[in-house]
Order: structure tokens, then sequence, then C-alpha cells
């Protein structure tokens, strides 16, 4: 889009009209400015970059660069107004997304007064302010929800037998953008949206902030840092203490986390100045219902940091995993091995139970045809065995039969011999 087409009449008016200044260029650009340094905070960016990715992905290649641009300017200003976005999304179902789908609720305003945080399930010393999940959770992967924008994993309440205790309090969605994920936590009693996750940009390694929508409670940062060099040295070496990142709550860094990167997948927590574990989190089941991978989390009741940053960060790690998984199994995959920077897997639940009835049909085939075999071959031992004893009894008969020579001879001698009786006798 050039200067001209800018300072075109029409295209003022149009640009005015949404973005709500009068119809003159410098009053335009202006405002525009005001627009976009309120707009791009965490609710819009997100909704923004959503959005703008289902447009382009509507164009073909063809379409000029100007028009995509214009296309993208149109919906940030649309949110920046407060309006409503048309987006046509996968399936060719047209439907209306508003912004409040896509983290817009992320704010105080949606928030306030809004205490419970499931703290009446919980033991004490839970509060509101530092908690949205509990001590014990599960992470269990969602089914495809048909949408590759967004992806899902359910946050159910656990114990100390690490099993399910109760029906699922929450779900974290994973909603896609051009530059990074936006994750989000969406309470299931109230369906609000509680917590929020975000990649920092301009970062060495991988870096997220974690934080409350409410603004209450510390803004948690999850990053490499300075172990950017140590852990890519670790992961050539093949060492078992895969990737280290550290943990600031607002400006202070108070832990650490560990991952193992062979055997079990896990992160543990631990505290910088002791070393006590705050937390850890350990992929439990990768069969969860025959399909599913699930996660278990546990929280120290000690543990300075809020429960909901170990359950955000294994939510990474297990994105991670089945991204692996999918890449291992031959799935194309152009991301960097960074587990924190990688997109949920493109593998379909339905391909698979698939694979898995196909391995199950194949294994039942292979046993009936060796039963089939044994069958045979015990048949055929068993005619042989007939065989050679009819054998044996037709060469044993003409032995036990006397010739006819051989009865005449005999009967010759008997005679003689009653004769010589009846001459000796009296």
């Amino acid at each position: 889009m050039t200067l001209g087409a800018l300072t075109n009449p029409p295209v003022i008016h149009k640009l005015a009209a949404l973005s709500g200044a009068p119809s003159s260029p410098d009053n335009l650009v202006i405002n525009v400015w005001k627009r976009f340094k309120v707009g791009m905070d965490l609710h819009r960016t997100s909704a923004f970059a959503a959005f703008c990715g289902h447009r382009l992905r509507e164009m073909s290649r063809q379409t000029p660069r100007w028009a995509r641009i214009s296309a993208c300017a149109d919906i940030f200003l649309k949110l920046s107004a407060g309006r409503e976005v048309p987006v046509k999304i996968s399936g060719g179902h047209n439907q209306v997304y508003e912004r409040k789908l896509l983290a817009e609720r992320c704010r105080t305003r949606w928030i306030q007064g809004f205490s419970d945080w499931h703290t009446a399930l919980l033991p004490a010393p839970m509060t509101a302010v530092a908690n949205a999940v509990g001590y014990f959770s599960q992470l269990i992967k969602s089914k495809e929800l048909g949408n590759e924008a967004r992806a899902a994993f359910d946050v159910i309440p656990s114990n100390e037998a690490s099993t399910v205790a109760a029906a699922p309090a929450g779900t974290w969605w994973r909603t896609w953008g051009p530059i990074f994920a936006t994750y989000t936590y969406e309470d299931v009693a109230n369906s609000r949206t509680t917590v929020y996750m975000r990649r920092n940009l301009l970062r060495m390694g991988s870096s997220h902030t974690i934080a409350r929508c409410d603004g209450q409670g510390p803004k948690v940062t999850f990053t490499e840092g300075s172990n950017f060099l140590a852990n890519r040295v670790r992961k050539v070496m093949g060492m078992n203490q895969g990737m280290t990142f550290k943990i600031f709550m607002d400006d202070k860094l108070v832990a650490v986390a560990e991952e193992t990167s062979h055997g079990f997948e896990s992160l543990t927590f631990r505290e910088e100045d002791s070393g006590r574990s705050e937390s850890s989190s350990v992929l439990k089941e990768r069969h969860f219902h025959g399909l599913y991978d699930l996660w278990l989390v546990k929280n120290d009741e000690k543990s300075i940091l809020p429960n909901y940053v170990a359950s955000a960060t294994t939510l990474l790690l297990a994105f991670h995993t089945i991204n692996h998984d999918a890449t291992s199994k031959g799935a194309a995959s152009n991301e960097s091995p960074n587990f924190l920077e990688k997109p949920p897997p493109t593998l379909a639940a339905g391909q698979v139970l698939d694979e898995q009835q196909e391995s199950s049909s194949s294994v039942t085939g292979q046993a009936t045809a060796v039963a089939q075999a044994a069958e045979q071959a015990f048949a055929s031992v068993a005619q042989k065995a007939a065989d050679g004893a009819s054998a044996e009894i037709r060469e044993e008969l003409p032995d036990r039969r006397q010739q006819p020579e051989e009865k005449k001879a005999d009967q010759e001698v008997g005679a003689v011999v009653t004769e010589q009786a009846v001459d000796v006798a009296p």
C-alpha cells in the first residue's frame, strides 16, 4: 500500500470511520498511533494475531501484498474500535469471533469480584490471590477441535494417590498467532479467562510471561536467560538433566526449573536460595482413555510459586512432547528444537486410533495363521504315524499265515503219527 493510496479521500474516510478520527490525514495518523499504543496489549494482540492469520490463510498466493496489509490493518482498526471481526475458519463455516473469545476477557473489569478460584475445594492456606489451580492437578490433552489454530489441555483436580479427584476445573487454551502463540486458562465453573501466558519477544532463547488477568499477584517470567548456551551444550552431549530455566517473580529471581530429557519427561522446580523442591510435574500416562497424554502436577504447600506457574510451564513441555512424537513418526516439522517454541501436533486422535486398530488386526491375523499351521502339522504327523502302523501290520501278516505246502506236510505227518499210534495200541 503506497502513501498515495493512504491519502486517497475514499480511503481516508473509511479509515477515519473505523478509527473514530476526523477525515483528515493528520488527525488520522495521530488517532491511529493512539489506537496502536492502547490496542497493542495482551488481549488485542492475541486477537489481532489470530484474526490476521485466519484472513491471510483465506487469501490465495496470488493476492497482492498491499491487499494482505490492508486486510490486517482493517482487522486491527476494528479491534481498536471495539467492533466484531467476521472470520471464516477451516471447515467452511462462517462464524463471528468476538474479541472476548480470544483472551479479550483477560482484563481486570471482567474479573472484578471474582474471588472464588476454586478455593472452597482446596485446603488452607490456599488464597485467591496466589492460585488458580489446586496443589495436585492433572493436565490431559483434549480432543482435536477441528481447528488447527486452537488446541487445549484440560486441568483435572487430583490427590496424593495421583488419581482423578473431580471433574475438570479449567482448560488451558493455545491460540495460534503469526508471531507467537497465546495461552489462556479458562475457568470451567464461571467460564472466565483467569490466567494468561505469552512469549516475550527479543529475548535470547525461550522466555514467557505468566500472570493473572485481574492484575493481582506477581508477574512471573519463565526464561532461559544466561542458561542458553549451557542448555545447548547439555543437549548436544545427551545429559540426563537437559534444560534449566530461571523463574522471576516481578524482577526477583526466586526459583529454577530443571527439565529431564531422558527417561520420564518431567520438570522439577527448586528454590533459588535453599535448593528446596517447590513443585514438580511428570508425564504419567501416554494413553489416558486409550489416546491422550496425562501429566501429573504437584505443588508443595510451602511453595513460594503460585500453583498456576507449574501448570503453565508443564503445558509448554506437554505440547513439545506431543510434537516430538509426531516428528519421530514422520510428520513434517520445520520448527526449532526448543520445546518452548514448538506448536501443537497435527496428528489427529482418530488417526492414532486407526493405527492401533490396524496393529491389533495384524496381530490377530498372525495368531490365526500360526494356529492353522500348527493344526496342519499335527494332522500330517498323525497321518504319517497311521500309515507307518498299517505298513508294519501288513509286513507281519504273511509271516503268521501258513503256506499250502507247509499245511499239506503237516497233515501227512499227522496221519503217520495217527497210524503208528493205532498199531501200538493193544
